[in-house]
């Protein structure tokens, strides 16, 4: 599939983003894929965090660690 977002997406600048953060799969669903999107329509995004840091996000917001 190819749209010009995918065409404009800083493929480099998004994977600086990916490695600074720990996540190993960023992924764009809905209408931002589509020749539907439009300046009020929300962005939703998938990621998948390392196991280190989903480990540690879950014990963060379980309140385990504190």
């Amino acid at each position: 599939m190819s749209n010009s977002f995918e065409e404009k997406l800083p493929k480099e600048q998004t994977a600086d983003f990916c490695d600074r953060w720990n996540i190993i799969e960023f992924a764009l669903l809905s209408s931002i894929l589509g020749n539907d999107f439009c300046p009020d329509s929300d962005v939703d995004v998938l990621v998948t965090l390392t196991q280190v840091l989903g480990k540690l996000y879950s014990a963060v917001t379980t309140g385990y660690y504190s």
